[in-house]
């Protein structure tokens, strides 16, 4: 038996949902967990630990030893609690961040706990966190989380916390600790100047650059540094928050210069070399379109190179060291596709890869440099093949203002003109849509619909200016972005102009309705999940206005007048809308409560057009259970059906 045969059956056999090879990917097969989120290898190149997803949606952290393929530990903690981003910290133990689930479209929220184990599942321990006793006074947020590993002493690492109180509005000073993975004990190192935000260490584990936002002006963030860790700290930079002039990313080797993102006096990010005794920013790599997505470093976090996603992957290699020419290879090998290191061994022999697609949501393969062999190891969704599944097209368009944009166009088999849905992303100011695998837009495709994806202006990505000309323009200039972008697609032949729909998730929830609302003649139909329907409830309600940076920022986003917000709500123009409308919410959503979707459903009601429902009470912020998102894809396609449905 094969190496990838064996980590298949590995695979199939891991979790009781799997099912066998289709010539058909059904809908449950769409509404399926990926098997595998994230792998990571150890330190010695003996293990991996990888996130495994079942039915339920809960996740777990498995370790693998590589050598004869057994699952030698396995780490899960029930519904409510989730694991995070885990690190291996020496080789025989792996700390996990733990996490509350908010829903699929959202960010967990942290515990503040972290657990350990080791690669056999022995010494199992809430290290850290309330769970743990340690800072049993907590207020009512924390977060913790690894801030650096310290490879000289394998039972140290050094973490950061930060803690919020809600009642009080009250944010403390993010703290970095030496913590001993074993036993749990502290040793505070350094207190950031500033609350709720990030702190960076050197390569001699002295935490000496703090990133954050002061406490009287929650709109800015500001860097600071010192040249060692017993300096004072010294102001270093100031930026708006939505247009970060400067991120350090990471020391050089001689830890005196940083790497940083940052716009270099321009618009969109990339890297750049800064001296803080100087203030010179010497250019590494930067676009003129796009902003920087990550950077990728060696074993030593020496630069390797530089990954922008302009409309499929680009990646800009500017090392030298022996890892370069390595990354060249594997560009090489995988042309075309996403290439992204997860980790690597301590000694530079083994990289661990993903690699993944439009149509491939990713493969993991194994690189020795010593054999100079590359191996396959196992995939994200073993059961689906690329080769059935629908490609996405890249495409260009200028909005009626002139304003360039860019999106993704997937058409199903078959010739145009073909029923279309619209799918305006979530977020909606940072986020943006990808060249990558999607389960909704591979489910319309396979079920005849062209899907039309379109980042509108307040998406991320494409600059600072980009991204703030979308603030005030909620049911303005970015709807019609949507619009024109439709409009386009039917000029073009690549819609039919009488079967079109909207369809979105969070913010494209409300895009959906405000679609129907604003353009009556252009949408046949409507589905919005988990939206956002009343603008000045987001005031009232949901975890955005907890805290007074969440209230700056909608004042900033939305504007801060109330009528004006309710005159851009779909909740008060429900009597424009002429169009079957479906409504998708959970009970226990918190980003956005269900409240949005019951006075929608009251809205349309009292206007004439009751809309279709579909409401789980133990589902939040998207919907994690596989029979329930499975339930939502065949009634999204019933719905579908019978207003456009192809045929």
């Amino acid at each position: 038996m094969t190496l990838r045969s064996r980590l298949l059956l590995f695979a199939f056999s891991l979790l009781l949902s799997a099912t066998g090879w289709a010539a058909r990917v059904s809908v449950e097969d769409f509404a399926r967990h990926s098997e595998f989120d994230q792998v990571k290898i150890s330190p010695d190149g003996r293990f991996l630990a990888a996130g495994v997803n079942d039915r339920e949606g809960k996740r777990s952290i498995v370790v693998i030893r590589l050598e004869d393929k057994k699952v030698t530990a396995k780490s899960g903690f029930g519904k409510k609690v989730r694991p995070g981003d885990f690190f291996w910290v020496n080789d025989e133990r792996l700390v996990i961040e733990l996490d509350r689930n908010l829903g699929a479209f959202d960010r967990p929220i942290p515990t503040g706990n972290l657990f350990a184990v080791n690669y056999d599942g022995s010494q199992r321990a809430t290290i850290f966190g309330p769970d743990a006793n340690a800072l049993k006074s907590e207020p009512s947020y924390s977060a913790a989380s690894v801030l650096d590993l310290i490879r000289d002493d394998p039972r140290k690492i050094l973490i950061q916390t930060y803690r919020y109180d809600r009642a009080k509005h009250l944010d403390s000073l993010t703290t970095a600790y030496k913590l001993d993975v074993y036993n749990g004990r502290l040793n505070k190192v350094a207190i950031s100047p500033l609350g709720s935000g990030d702190l960076l260490a050197d390569h001699e584990q002295q935490v000496r650059v703090a990133i954050g936002g002061p406490r009287d002006n929650l709109m800015i963030s500001r860097v600071f540094y010192r040249d060692n860790a017993n300096d004072e700290w010294r102001l270093l930079s100031e930026f708006d928050l939505f247009a970060p002039a400067m991120k350090p990313l990471m020391f050089l080797p001689d830890n005196q210069r940083l790497y940083v993102e940052s716009n270099g006096n321009g618009v969109t990010s990339g890297v750049f070399v800064l001296d803080p005794a100087s203030g010179k920013l010497d250019p590494v790599s930067q676009r003129d379109d796009v902003d920087l997505m990550d950077a990728i470093y060696d074993e030593n976090d020496v630069l390797v190179g530089v990954w922008y996603e302009p409309d499929k992957p680009a990646y800009d290699i500017v090392g030298k060291q022996r890892f370069a020419k390595q990354m060249r290879g594997f560009l090489k090998a995988f042309k075309g596709q996403r290439v992204q290191p997860t980790s690597r061994s301590w000694d530079g022999r083994y990289t661990l890869l993903k690699v993944s697609s439009d149509t491939n949501a990713g493969d993991y393969y194994l690189y020795d440099s010593e054999s100079r062999k590359l191996d396959y190891l196992l995939s994200a969704r073993s059961w689906e093949k690329p080769e059935e599944l629908r490609p996405m097209r890249p495409i260009t368009l200028n909005a009626r203002d002139g304003l360039e944009l860019h999106g993704y166009l997937t058409l199903p088999q078959g010739e145009a003109p073909f029923p279309m849905v619209v799918l305006p992303h979530g977020g909606p100011h940072g986020p943006r849509d990808y060249w990558r695998y999607d389960p909704d837009v591979q489910l319309l495709a396979s079920a005849g619909y062209a899907v039309l994806q379109i980042n509108f202006r307040g998406s991320g990505g494409y600059g600072s200016r980009f991204l703030s000309s979308g603030f005030g323009e909620w049911g303005r200039k970015m709807q019609q972005d949507v619009t024109d972008a439709t409009r386009w697609a039917i000029e073009r032949g690549y819609a039919d102009a009488d079967r079109v729909c909207i369809y979105g998730a969070s913010y494209g929830g409300y895009a959906a309705l405000m679609g129907v609302a604003t353009e009556p003649e252009l949408y046949r139909c409507a589905i919005g999940y988990v939206g956002v329907y009343d603008l000045n409830m987001m005031y009232e309600k949901g975890d955005i206005q907890w805290t007074r940076r969440g209230v700056s920022y909608l004042d900033r986003v939305l504007g801060t007048d109330p009528e004006e917000r309710a005159r851009r709500s779909p909740v008060n123009l429900a009597d424009r809308i002429k169009a079957p409308v479906m409504l998708i919410h959970g009970g226990k959503d918190i980003r956005v409560p269900i409240d949005h979707a019951k006075a929608m459903e009251k809205a349309l009601k009292k206007a004439g057009n009751a809309p279709e429902t579909l409401y789980r009470k133990k589902e939040a912020h998207g919907f994690f259970k596989e029979d329930n998102r499975a339930e939502v894809y065949r009634r999204m396609l019933d719905f579908l059906g019978k207003h456009i449905g192809p045929g």
